[in-house]
């Protein structure tokens, strides 16, 4: 009974340093699943104020866990917009994509990831009805949703400040 004792003492000696280390760089605020504030992610969207978004339907979640580990789920995410007088369209995408995340005094690092996202739509233009080309997301393209800077959490509420205006979805809230 005391060699396992000993033994379990030692591995745990042994192996503490290492779990440490691991989750050391994850503010367990961060933790959780989040889905962007509605107003951000159309104002995220409308970019450069060439279209306006009308509406937005489905679901964008954000997964956080405490391994350093994330994910994006799009289920069903419809925008539809007016472009100019007469042009309209439609873009739908799905999927997911995974990612890494860490965090270091109040600095956070999301990079690296797996992208699963499939996007479609159509265009309307003087009553005619164009289907858009269905494009898969490449993890270049997705690679710009990636970015480090500070951040403030609460219970409710996370709000990313990237170091690079424009990288990211910046307002969550906590589902």
């Amino acid at each position: 009974m005391f060699k396992l004792i000993k033994r379990t003492c030692i591995l745990s000696a042994v192996l503490l340093p290492f779990m440490s280390i691991a989750t050391a760089d994850i503010d367990p605020c961060l933790v959780g699943q989040w889905t962007p504030d509605s107003g951000q992610l159309k104002q995220q969207f409308e970019g450069s104020g060439k279209q306006k978004i009308n509406r937005i339907t489905g679901r964008l979640t954000m997964q956080l866990n405490p391994q350093g580990e994330g994910q994006y789920q799009l289920n069903r995410l419809s925008f539809s917009m007016h472009q100019t007088a007469g042009v309209s369209a439609t873009i739908n995408m799905t999927g997911e994509s995974y990612f890494s995340w860490s965090t270091n005094n109040q600095t956070f690092s999301m990079k690296s990831g797996k992208f699963n996202i499939k996007v479609a739509g159509v265009m309307k233009m003087g009553g005619m009805t164009l289907p858009l080309p269905k494009m898969p997301f490449n993890d270049s393209q997705w690679s710009k949703g990636f970015a480090d800077g500070s951040y403030t959490c609460s219970k409710t509420k996370l709000v990313f400040k990237p170091t690079k205006k424009g990288k990211m979805l910046k307002v969550w809230h906590k589902i």
